[in-house]
């Protein structure tokens, strides 16, 4: 009796522990967390981690500096505001050339075309071959579409004012568009609506997940908490941390849920994963230095962000890739940015299901001649940019000593459960 006893007691722990193992070397040697840090005073536009290449975009009034890994390309007289990419093929810029409104193609080979418009996009979208580009016409939105290959340009306006775009998400067929209100625009060639919601939610980015598009932002009712709508299916939530009031950035799709880029008004931000609407997992995402936003987005099934802070009055420009998954800080000889899964520092939340009424009209959408200049011209290769990679640090010994607790309760568990069947004593 004590010998099986004792071998169920070594199988068990035996295989817990090689299991914690195993996961905590995965972990470590998969991380994915990443950024750069770019002495500069030009502000960061965009900015993608390492896998095939890595891009980061900079510009001021007169100029705009791409870094494709190592490389660094420089656009005289261009002004970028927003800027998407697809793959290894093309990057997309919208701003100023010239000081006049403008989109911009730029590929691999340095070159780059110049569609000069009569406004700027404010937000874009990339495909393999089609850029999605949405603005403001007097006061009508619009949304437009710049084939890549052969550079025919359409345009449609719509016939109502509801605001600036702020996001573009293709889902279905079918282009949302974001406001940073309570409205989203569902563009179709054949059909076209707005969805309104009530006043007191705000619309901020949009994301699919599991066959379905989702809506994220904030809602207003006495406290001001996170936001998450289905508004197919009209299914909405509210997201919180504990106490900490907030909003949701934005949101994107993982195997296995999604996660919501959540921003409390007292501390900096968190990434909270969620599978079949329920909290799974919460990673604060801190910085080691005052930190301002400037820019964030998605990238396979991460989140990226860019910034500006000041370490010893010098200023620099900050880019992070956060997944959110594992402990660790990123940086280079100090710690710049870090996140913590672990409870209790990380604070956990809700998700509460609440009843909101939309509200859905049919607007006419017609199209829009749309007028442009195109300019051709080769970028400058320079080596004016100073920028260091950063790299996730993690420490292995914390990482296996938490698996291993994990490990140790649950073969406690699974150990008591087998001690009353065989009537043997459970510690």
């Amino acid at each position: 009796m004590l010998y099986s006893r004792a071998l169920a007691l070594i199988v068990i722990f035996s295989f817990l522990i090689l299991g914690s193992l195993m996961f905590s070397l995965y972990g470590i040697y998969n991380k994915l967390d990443q950024g750069i840090m770019i002495k500069t005073t030009l502000n960061l536009i965009y900015y993608t981690p390492k896998n095939n290449k890595q891009i980061s975009i900079l510009s001021n009034n007169s100029q705009t500096y791409i870094i494709i890994n190592n490389k660094e390309y420089m656009i005289n007289h261009l002004d970028t505001n927003e800027a998407c990419s697809y793959e290894n093929y093309y990057i997309a810029l919208s701003g100023y050339y010239n000081e006049n409104p403008s989109l911009t193609i730029f590929y691999n080979n340095g070159s780059y075309v110049v569609y000069q418009l009569d406004e700027s996009p404010t937000a874009l979208y990339c495909t393999k071959n089609e850029i999605a580009f949405s603005g403001i016409s007097q006061i009508n939105p619009y949304i437009g579409f710049l084939n890549v290959s052969n550079g025919i340009l359409k345009s449609y306006k719509a016939n109502i004012y509801i605001g600036t775009p702020s996001y573009i998400e293709f889902y279905n067929n079918t282009y949302f568009i974001t406001f940073n209100n309570n409205n989203v625009l569902l563009f179709n060639i054949n059909k076209s609506y707005v969805i309104s919601y009530p006043t007191f939610i705000s619309l901020y980015g949009i994301f699919y997940y599991n066959k379905n598009i989702y809506l994220v932002g904030s809602i207003n009712n006495n406290s001001v908490y996170g936001f998450l709508s289905d508004p197919i299916n009209n299914n909405s939530f509210i997201v919180g941390l504990n106490d900490y009031q907030g909003y949701i950035s934005i949101g994107v799709n993982k195997l296995n849920g999604f996660s919501l880029l959540y921003r409390p008004y007292t501390t900096w931000a968190y990434l909270i994963t969620v599978t079949q609407n329920k909290f799974v997992h919460t990673a604060m995402i801190g910085l080691s230095y005052p930190f301002s936003l400037y820019n964030l987005g998605t990238y396979d099934k991460g989140i990226w962000l860019t910034g500006s802070f000041t370490i010893n009055n010098q200023s620099y420009q900050l880019g992070l890739y956060v997944n959110g998954s594992i402990n660790g800080y990123i940086g280079y000889k100090l710690p710049v940015a870090y996140t913590l899964t672990s409870s209790p520092i990380v604070s956990s939340g809700f998700l509460k299901k609440v009843n909101v009424n939309l509200e859905l009209n049919e607007i006419n959408v017609t199209q829009n001649e749309i007028e442009y200049n195109k300019i051709y011209g080769i970028s400058n290769i320079t080596n004016n940019i100073e920028f260091q990679y950063l790299e996730f640090y993690v420490n292995k010994y914390i990482i296996f000593g938490e698996y291993t607790f994990i490990s140790v309760i649950i073969g406690i568990i699974i150990y008591c459960i087998l001690a009353k069947s065989y009537k043997w004593k459970c510690f």
